[in-house]
């Protein structure tokens, strides 16, 4: 498939990959370097990521909106008729760790005061493997070019779910826990969407209300696009401005598992 926005986000990703390779799994990756716009501190492979996408996106468009995981929100030229949501690295630890599951995630839309819902475009690459997801809005979704869909999976006991746990969660997802069998947690929030997509998982859930807009955005189209539900810590819809400093909590699920998942939560 060709499209301007796929073959950018592509590009975005060749590039980071390059600058980041010398950095994987060495201490200085995880070097604090500063504080990000949401309050958390900004590593060094973070840095090197996010200063590498906005070369590539300034070399391609002439205006937009960027919105992103350090930087927070950034106007180049006049008027930007486009806004991005970005992510340079989504599972930091994991790369920092050499741990080989983390990804670049770059959600895209027209809207200049973006909501959740005016993204057009998504795109999650694990910068391990190369798999590549992408959705276009209305469009379907793809892994690798090829359309890919949920799982049918309508047992929460056989569920294999992705489920992340703090204090504050615990008790919101014990009666779940009791319940699946299947308990994975691989540190990559935008990659284990993608995995809902594709049917390897069945549900995600994490209730600490620490994730921020641009760990979802892009991974949410691209589930619902492969006909997954995705809401938040009470299971309404994501219909609010993409405020990087917003904290969030999600579940997610194919149509069977969605209802059962958010009855054992709340």
């Amino acid at each position: 498939m060709e499209h301007p926005w796929l073959k950018l986000s592509q590009e975005i990703a060749e590039e980071i990959k390059i600058r980041i390779t010398p950095l994987l799994g060495k201490p200085e990756s995880g070097k604090i370097v500063g504080i990000g716009a949401n309050g958390a501190p900004t590593l060094r492979i973070d840095e090197v990521a996010e200063q590498t996408a906005i070369k590539v996106l300034k070399k391609n468009l002439a205006s937009f909106l960027l919105i992103s995981e350090e930087i927070g929100n950034l106007v180049v030229g006049p008027q930007p008729e486009l806004f991005v949501v970005l992510d340079p690295i989504d599972g930091t630890l994991n790369a920092t760790h050499g741990i080989p599951f983390y990804s670049v995630s770059i959600g895209i839309g027209t809207n200049r005061t973006p909501l959740f819902e005016d993204i057009e475009f998504g795109f999650v690459e694990n910068l391990e493997t190369n798999d590549t997801y992408f959705a276009f809005k209305d469009k379907g979704a793809f892994l690798n070019n090829k359309k890919i869909s949920t799982s049918q999976q309508s047992s929460l006991k056989e569920a294999m779910c992705s489920i992340y746990i703090n204090d504050k969660s615990l008790g919101k997802v014990a009666k779940l826990c009791r319940t699946i069998k299947r308990i994975r947690s691989l540190g990559s929030v935008a990659l284990e969407l993608c995995y809902v997509a594709d049917g390897s998982l069945d549900c995600v859930i994490d209730l600490r209300d620490v994730l921020k807009v641009t760990d979802i955005a892009a991974a949410k189209l691209i589930l619902e696009e492969a006909g997954g539900i995705i809401g938040n810590s009470n299971g309404s819809k994501f219909a609010f401005e993409l405020d990087i400093k917003r904290k969030l909590g999600l579940i997610a699920a194919n149509k069977k598992l969605f209802t059962k998942v958010l009855g054992l939560t709340k």
